[in-house]
């Protein structure tokens, strides 16, 4: 997985990508649903390995080394992490943010139950971005 520390080294990427999807895995080191959704991303890119999808998985820390927002994550309005990013061309085709576990409340099955709609919602829209890119089997 390659990381992605400032905007220079994304539009050399997006470049060298050509055709392929981007999906960027913005994120805070201090962040425990970061560190969740890491695993989940993680476990997306393998997937799209088996499969032989044309993906670049890309990751990038929202913070600089002072502590400030990174330009990157300015630029694409990035608030609140763990969030999702998907490219196609260079330009972003869709935007996905997960919840932060530490604000889930409620018994332990409510809270297991928010997370996993978390992961579907992140392969169902892998999934939906990959194949609205995918040329029409209608001829």
């Amino acid at each position: 997985m390659i990381e992605i520390k400032d905007a220079d080294e994304f539009d050399a990427l997006c470049e060298h990508a050509g055709n392929s999807l981007v999906v960027m895995f913005m994120y805070r080191p201090s962040c425990g649903s970061c560190k969740d959704a890491a695993l989940r991303f993680e476990q997306l890119r393998e997937e799209a390995n088996r499969t032989q999808a044309r993906v670049a998985f890309v990751r990038h820390n929202v913070e600089t080394d002072y502590g400030d927002t990174s330009d990157l994550s300015r630029m694409h309005s990035v608030r609140a992490v763990p969030a999702f990013l998907f490219f196609d061309g260079g330009a972003m085709v869709r935007r996905l943010s997960l919840r932060d576990i530490r604000r889930l409340t409620g018994p332990k099955p409510f809270v297991e139950a928010a997370l996993a709609e978390d992961v579907r919602k992140l392969r169902s829209t892998f999934r939906e971005v990959l194949l609205s890119r995918a040329p029409s089997a209608r001829s």
